[in-house]
C-alpha cells in the first residue's frame, strides 16, 4: 500500500511540476486596453516594501538553513523540521516524522505559504508505521516562488495534518505554524501593479494581463489578497472568450494576511480557431468569493469585461 501510494504521489508531483512551470512560463503578459469598457482603470501602484537591491543580493547569495525545529508533538506523534536543501523542483525542508502511537499515520501539509504567499502546490507526504520514523520533505517549486516574486526564502506558514493512511480520514490538524529560515527578518516586495477588478471587504483582486503558456491556450494572470480574516476561495463563473462561453481552470484559495500570484487558464480555444493570445478580443466572466470552510457567499462580482487590442 505505501510503495503504490508513493509512486502515485511521483506521478502527481511530476504532472503538478508541468502544469506550475505552464502557468509561469516567461512570456509576455499582454495587458487589456480596458476594463469594463475604461481604459483608465490602470492602477499606478509600484513594486513595494522589500529590502535593498543590495541587501536583498546579500540574503540571496547567502547559504540558507533551517535550524531544527519540533512542529508538532502531540498524542505520540512528532515533526521536527531538520534542515533546509535544494531540490530538483525546488527549495526542499527536510522533516523527520517520528511515529510513537500504536496506530499508523500519514502525515500531510496543508494551505502552506511562502513570504506570505500562497504555495497551492507546496507538499509533504509522510506514511509511517506505528513505533517507526521518517525522513521526508515539505517540497517547494521554484515556479511557484518566481511568479510570486520571492526571490529569498525567509517564512514558511502551514498546517500540519494527521490523517488514517487507510482511509485518509484527518485524526488531528495543528495549529498554523511559522517557520523561518536563516534569511530571516525579510520584508517581501510586492508587486501589485494592474487592473483592479474588485477591492472591497478586505479582497483585493487586480488583473495583471493575458499571457501565452506552454499547455493552455491563454490565461488571464491575477494578484489576490486577503486580508479579510477569513479563508477564502475565489473561482469564476460565466467566462466567455469573444462571446463564446469557455471552460477555464480557476480556483484559488486563500488563508488571512496571505497574497497569491494566479491565473484563469482557458482549456480550449480550438472552436473558435484561436492560436494565440494575439486573436483574443474580449474576455468576460464573474468573480466568485466563498467563505472557504461555510462555502456560504462573501460576494459575486457584476460581469468583468476584459477587452485587448
Amino acid at each position: 500500500m505505501a510503495k503504490k501510494s508513493k509512486m502515485l504521489l511521483a506521478l502527481v508531483l511530476a504532472l503538478v511540476m508541468v502544469m506550475a512551470t505552464a502557468c509561469s512560463s516567461s512570456e509576455d503578459v499582454k495587458e487589456p486596453a480596458s476594463v469594463n469598457g475604461d481604459s483608465s482603470v490602470t492602477s499606478d501602484n509600484e513594486s513595494s516594501g522589500g529590502n535593498s537591491d543590495n541587501e536583498a543580493e546579500d540574503n540571496t547569495a547567502a547559504e540558507i538553513t533551517v535550524a531544527e525545529t519540533v512542529l508538532y508533538d502531540v498524542d505520540g506523534v512528532k515533526v521536527t523540521a531538520t534542515g533546509y536543501e535544494e531540490g530538483w523542483t525546488g527549495p526542499e525542508i527536510k522533516i523527520l516524522v517520528e511515529n510513537n502511537s500504536d496506530k499508523n499515520v500519514l502525515v500531510t501539509s496543508s494551505s502552506v505559504s511562502a513570504n506570505g504567499y500562497m504555495m497551492p502546490y507546496a507538499a509533504l507526504y509522510a506514511e509511517v508505521a506505528a513505533g517507526k520514523k521518517a525522513n521526508e520533505t515539505l517540497s517547494l517549486m521554484s515556479s511557484e516562488l518566481d511568479r510570486s516574486g520571492i526571490e529569498v526564502l525567509a517564512e514558511l506558514q502551514f498546517y500540519l495534518q494527521i490523517q488514517d493512511p487507510e482511509t485518509w480520514e484527518t485524526v488531528a490538524t495543528s495549529e498554523l505554524l511559522t517557520l523561518t529560515t536563516s534569511a530571516a527578518p525579510y520584508e517581501q516586495p510586492v508587486d501589485d501593479s494592474g487592473d483592479v477588478l474588485y477591492d472591497s471587504n478586505g479582497i483585493r483582486i487586480i488583473c495583471k494581463g493575458l499571457k501565452q503558456d506552454i499547455i493552455w491556450d491563454g490565461t488571464v494572470v491575477f494578484y489576490m489578497e486577503n486580508s479579510s480574516g477569513k479563508d477564502i476561495s475565489i473561482y469564476a463563473e460565466n467566462v466567455s472568450v469573444n462571446g463564446f462561453m469557455q471552460d477555464v481552470g480557476l480556483w484559488s484559495d486563500l488563508r488571512p494576511g496571505t497574497k497569491l500570484i494566479d491565473g484563469m487558464s482557458m482549456i480550449d480555444l480550438s472552436d473558435l480557431e484561436i492560436e494565440s493570445i494575439d486573436q483574443i478580443e474580449n474576455i468576460e466572466f464573474n468573480l466568485r468569493v466563498v467563505d472557504a470552510n461555510t462555502w456560504e457567499d462573501i460576494v459575486t462580482t457584476d460581469v468583468l469585461t476584459l477587452t485587448f487590442e
